[in-house]
């Protein structure tokens, strides 16, 4: 056995191990109805991301790499898009996770309205949609970008890149998720000042 189907190997048993936790979580949280919760919906929404990546990964990135079938190389790239969407929007949940479990913590008063049912929904929405954005204009832009390099388009744009954004950050959805802590910052302020008066 070659090196590269052992390694395939050793994705076998992770992966079973993530489906089974992962959709355990999820059929917990959808059998025991509590969906209500703000902290239940993010936990469920990652988990399910986290599902299908394990599942994507146990019948379709194994196989391919251990059996070496072409026909699955052939679209590994749709396979790709999806496993990279699925783990932003994990990485956004994450994200939220941590957010609503700092209000429960230091700001229980605004918690419910911050993390109420509806805007919980909202969110996950807006962070799922964030991620197959930025995700596919990724993705797009890089095959755009290689496309122009087989072209030789790339000479002329790199030094009006350089002219228009000296030094350009790559944009993340980490970062756009990161506008959801500014209104906190003031609110957390005044938790502050409350609690030394």
């Amino acid at each position: 056995m070659e090196t590269h189907q052992l390694m395939g190997l050793t994705l076998v048993p992770v992966s079973l191990l993530g489906i089974i936790c992962n959709w355990s979580v999820v059929f917990a949280v959808c059998k025991r109805n509590t969906l209500s919760h703000s902290f239940s919906l993010l936990t469920a929404n990652q988990a399910v991301f986290n599902g299908i990546q394990c599942n994507l990964y146990f019948l379709y990135v194994a196989p391919m790499i251990i059996f070496d079938i072409n026909s699955l190389k052939q679209y590994s790239h749709v396979c790709g898009l999806i496993l990279v969407i699925c783990y932003d929007v994990s990485i956004q949940a994450d994200f939220l996770i941590t957010i609503n479990r700092f209000l429960a913590v230091f700001l229980p008063v605004q918690y419910t309205t911050m993390f109420s049912k509806k805007r919980t929904k909202h969110m996950i929405a807006v962070s799922f949609f964030l991620s197959l954005f930025i995700v596919i204009v990724f993705f797009h832009a890089r095959a755009s970008i290689a496309h122009m390099k087989r072209l030789n388009i790339l000479r002329n744009l790199k030094s009006l890149r350089q002219r228009i954004l000296p030094n350009p950050a790559e944009p993340n959805s980490t970062t756009a998720m990161a506008l959801f802590i500014l209104p906190l910052v003031p609110a957390t302020k005044k938790y502050v000042e409350l609690k030394k008066t």
